[in-house]
């Protein structure tokens, strides 16, 4: 199990999924939180993956078109603001949301991604 300092962060973590839930108007599910290297390594997950840190959590909403709603009302606008240092990875209904990843602001799209998306983050 993650350690005291990792559990603290998953707080803001979850207050943004909150906002995002409200914004998709439907339930999300937190898919993927903290995770040890070696079931790091078993899912493919990068090297240094903000996972290995409890700095991100990855998120299933119920379909693309909420995922969607809660990227251009929210997760597309704070991360315009530079602030928070996000990660944000996406998929067409699986999203990773990182805060406060020692990388800074940065995104990427996995295959499955809607190319919609790819407007919000330029």
């Amino acid at each position: 199990l993650p350690g005291t300092s990792e559990v603290h962060k998953c707080i803001p973590l979850l207050l943004l999924a909150e906002e995002m839930r409200r914004e998709a108007g439907s339930p999300i599910k937190v898919a993927w939180w903290w995770r040890p290297e070696d079931i790091n390594k078993q899912v493919g997950g990068a090297k240094d993956s903000d996972h290995l840190y409890s700095d991100a959590m990855d998120f299933d909403f119920t379909d693309e078109d909420s995922m969607m709603r809660a990227l251009r009302g929210f997760v597309a606008p704070l991360y315009r603001t530079g602030r928070f240092c996000l990660s944000v990875g996406i998929g067409s209904t699986r999203l990773h949301l990182g805060c406060g990843s020692i990388r800074g602001n940065r995104h990427w799209y996995y295959p499955s991604h809607k190319k919609e998306a790819e407007e919000l983050f330029e």
